[in-house]
C-alpha cells in the first residue's frame, strides 16, 4: 500500500525560503546600519610627527627611563599620542607605553596626552619631551598622534592613523 502524504514539494519550499530571506535582508540591514556611526571625524591632511632624538638609561633599580623628544613637523596642532614598543620579535608592537609615563603627558584612555590648558598644545615646529618607565627590552616604538576636535558642539577624541609612525629604538 502507498501512503498518500501530502506535503509541500521541495520546490515550493525552496522557493519560499528564498522569498522569505529577500524579505528580511533589507529589514536586518537597516537595523544595523543604525549602529554605525554615519560620519566619523578625520585628522586634517598634514599632521605629522616624528621622534627627533631619544636616549635610554638604566635606573639603580634595573629598570630604564625611555626618553623620547617627538616633534610636530606638521602644519596641525596634536594634542597626544598613542605609543606601543616591541622587542623587534613581532612586526606588531603590542606592549602600550602610556600607563609607563612618568614626564611629559598625562594618561587619558591609553593615551598620552600633552599636560596643558591647551586641547591641541603641541603646534607645529614645537617639540615636546616625555619620558617613559620600562622594565623589558624595547627596539622598536609605533606612535600614532592624536587631536581633540569640535563637533556639534562636543569636543572629540581623533586618532590620526594616517600620520603614524614606527620608530627603531634600542633599550637595553
Amino acid at each position: 500500500m502507498l501512503s498518500r502524504r501530502r506535503g509541500i514539494s521541495p520546490i515550493i519550499a525552496y522557493v519560499l525560503l528564498v522569498s522569505f530571506v529577500l524579505v528580511m535582508v533589507p529589514i536586518v540591514y537597516q537595523g544595523l546600519k543604525s549602529y554605525v556611526p554615519q560620519e566619523s571625524l578625520e585628522c586634517p591632511e598634514g599632521i605629522s610627527v616624528f621622534v627627533q632624538d631619544y636616549s635610554c638609561e638604566e635606573n639603580e633599580d634595573g629598570t630604564y627611563n625611555l626618553t623620547l623628544e617627538i616633534k610636530n613637523n606638521g602644519r596641525f596642532d596634536v594634542g597626544g599620542f598613542l605609543i606601543h614598543a616591541g622587542d623587534g620579535s613581532s612586526e606588531v608592537a603590542s606592549e602600550d607605553l602610556s600607563s609607563r609615563i612618568i614626564e611629559g603627558g598625562k594618561i587619558l584612555g591609553g593615551m598620552v596626552v600633552f599636560a596643558s590648558g591647551d586641547d591641541n598644545p603641541l603646534g607645529p615646529g614645537n617639540m615636546r619631551k616625555t619620558v617613559f618607565n620600562i622594565n623589558q627590552e624595547i627596539a622598536k616604538v609605533d606612535i600614532l598622534p592624536m587631536r581633540f576636535q569640535e563637533k556639534d558642539g562636543k569636543k572629540k577624541i581623533v586618532i590620526c592613523s594616517n600620520a603614524g609612525l614606527k620608530e627603531d629604538v634600542a633599550c637595553r
